[in-house]
């Protein structure tokens, strides 16, 4: 079916779906157990689909969409469609007598057109007391494709469930649950495509690595290694603001971007992290404190200049003798 000639023809989204419910009668049933020719036409008596039967009835190998019925067959009681015909959310029927225009001889087929919505079914036999059967077999299937379409709807939902379940898999750290390194990529290419095109919002982050972590997991395992990890990250998560994402970007080391927060603020929300680190007691008592360099987003870098930065900023803080923050300055504000 060509969908986009007959949107142009001034159809609704709803006619699509009953184009689409009339296809699937067609190729389903129509075409595969039964030999009955069927045309399905619009309110203006242009055809929307046919089934091979009604195609070798005319003796024509296609039928295009949009084609006027009324130059196919030529039906005595008209109108069987017509505008006037208003639509209604349920089945009704007409008798109609028709013959293929372009065969010799004519032969009469008697049958019905069976409406609902905007689309008309026409049924041909050659004997009007079969057409009852039919009636009854396409309200039966009427009926089933209304339970696929609720199955296919409730297939689609929870489909949308799981995408979103693999998305959050693949966004997050499966240890500390927090954003990976793959999100932070992506979440610092949308920060600096948005601050580009706007020029005026800024955003900063901090890259903080914990000191002597290495000494945490040769001395007491990696399973209290790992447990430090955890405390970490929660304590943090609990102080960062809502909008503001906080990532594991490699083993022990870490990088939260501060939305609007030039570099006085966010040095400042780095050292308030570095301070309630220092005063809080992790897993079987130890303490931990940790490195934070902190880098402005300028408009002339891109992210790996950023990241460079705050890097070179954390490894001069762990120069400097661990436990503290620094921060990098662009040389034009020197």
């Amino acid at each position: 079916m060509n969908s986009k000639q007959l949107k142009q023809n001034g159809n609704s989204n709803e006619d699509d779906v009953n184009r689409d419910l009339s296809a699937d009668i067609l190729k389903t049933y129509c075409e595969k157990f039964s030999r009955v020719p069927v045309a399905v036409l619009d309110n203006e008596g242009r055809i929307i689909d046919t089934n091979r039967w009604f195609r070798k009835l005319c003796d024509q190998p296609e039928i295009l969409p949009g084609t006027d019925f009324k130059t196919i067959i030529e039906i005595n009681n008209k109108p069987v469609f017509n505008i006037e015909f208003s639509p209604v959310t349920s089945i009704e029927t007409r008798h109609f007598v028709g013959k293929p225009i372009k065969l010799f001889p004519q032969i009469d087929y008697q049958g019905i057109v069976i409406r609902k919505n905007s689309c008309q079914y026409l049924f041909f036999k050659n004997k009007l007391d079969e057409t009852d059967k039919i009636l009854q077999t396409v309200t039966e299937l009427n009926m089933d494709i209304s339970e696929l379409a609720r199955d296919l709807s409730m297939k689609n939902q929870q489909l949308t469930i799981a995408n979103k379940k693999i998305t959050e898999l693949l966004e997050s750290d499966t240890l500390t649950g927090i954003k990976n390194r793959r999100f932070m990529s992506m979440e610092l290419d949308r920060l600096i495509s948005y601050v580009k095109r706007n020029k005026t919002p800024c955003f900063s982050i901090i890259m903080f690595d914990i000191d002597h972590f290495k000494r945490v997991n040769d001395t007491y395992g990696h399973d209290l290694g790992d447990q430090v990890l955890i405390a970490v990250t929660a304590l943090f998560s609990k102080m960062l603001r809502q909008e503001d994402t906080l990532a594991r970007f490699g083993g022990e080391e870490f990088i939260i971007t501060l939305i609007n927060q030039n570099i006085e603020q966010a040095v400042s929300a780095a050292d308030r992290l570095r301070r309630a680190l220092e005063s809080s007691e992790m897993p079987q008592g130890l303490k931990i404190t940790a490195s934070f360099g902190v880098a402005q987003f300028m408009l002339e870098e891109n992210k790996e200049v950023l990241l460079k930065n705050a890097d070179d900023a954390m490894y001069e803080a762990k120069n400097q003798g661990r436990n503290r923050v620094i921060a990098h300055i662009n040389q034009k504000d020197n």
